[in-house]
């Protein structure tokens, strides 16, 4: 890969403690990630990203303290936190929602232990030196992703692969999920696309605001009144004012972004966005 031209690595790491990975089914160890961590170094990669999960089944203040430890002892340019979410159409989803007992789902902790550990991992992170520059992710300075901030800049981007999603234009489209679906349609010479989706200007309108604002910088609305004009942009402006007069948002001229005590609810924030 990095003789190709790849120059960075995402390694989706989500835990350095093995019952954790185990119990969500990850076939890696978190030995195998130190290794592969030190391998990446080997083949000259300068540029990697580790990603963690808090509020994993069986993880505790302990060994949520213990994968940051270990993540960092790693030193990665690039730390990724996300919260643990319920995938209702998997085993352990299905399980929780059920208020059954199976898979781990009595061992997923609460909603208060992962606004604490999304807490304590922007402590240690920052006071490990790293920037956090997005809802989710942290950096060292200089080393923000440039592919992640395509994004949530509604900038183009292409994905390769079985389910992957690419975005150009005003148009998003999803390759074939199931690895034999995705490699007969190339085998007939057929371009491997499941899925394409026209964005609407009050969808793009949408997603400039709710993409936008996860970044640290948050969003510049004399952009949005350029491209979608006033009349487009007259309602979501208000929504933005009322998120100021509550304290969820902060504006400086035109510059708005989240404000210090959002970042737990973001996605309660988002949702007055959408439509």
């Amino acid at each position: 890969m990095r003789a190709v031209g790849a120059n960075r690595l995402s390694i989706g790491a989500q835990s350095f403690n093995d019952l954790e990975l185990r119990t969500v089914g990850r076939l890696h160890t978190a030995g195998e990630t130190r290794e592969l961590v030190l391998q990446a170094r080997r083949a000259a990669f300068q540029n990697i990203n580790l990603d963690l999960v808090a509020g994993l089944p069986h993880q505790t203040e302990a060994t949520w303290r213990e994968s940051l430890s270990t993540a960092l002892d790693l030193r990665p340019q690039h730390l990724s936190v996300y919260l643990f979410e319920i995938d209702e159409k998997s085993r352990l989803g299905r399980e929780v929602l059920n208020g059954g007992t199976r898979y781990g789902a009595a061992a997923v902790p609460g909603e208060e232990f992962m606004g604490a550990a999304y807490e304590l991992a922007r402590d240690l992170l920052t006071q490990a030196g790293y920037v956090q520059y997005e809802v989710s992710n942290f950096a060292l300075p200089g080393c923000s992703s440039r592919h992640n901030r395509k994004y949530w800049r509604l900038e183009p981007y292409l994905g390769f692969g079985a389910g992957a999603h690419s975005f150009y234009k005003d148009q998003r489209w999803a390759n074939e999920e199931i690895v034999e679906a995705y490699e007969a349609k190339l085998s007939r010479r057929e371009l491997p696309i499941a899925e394409v989706r026209d964005l609407s200007p009050k969808e793009q309108l949408e997603e400039f605001f709710f993409l936008g604002l996860r970044q640290n910088d948050g969003i510049d609305l004399s952009l949005a009144r350029d491209r979608w004009g006033r009349d487009q942009t007259a309602e979501p402006e208000a929504r933005v004012a009322a998120l100021v007069a509550d304290g969820w948002v902060e504006r400086v001229a035109d510059r708005v972004r989240l404000a210090e005590r959002a970042f737990l609810v973001s996605n309660e924030i988002f949702e007055h966005f959408l439509t």
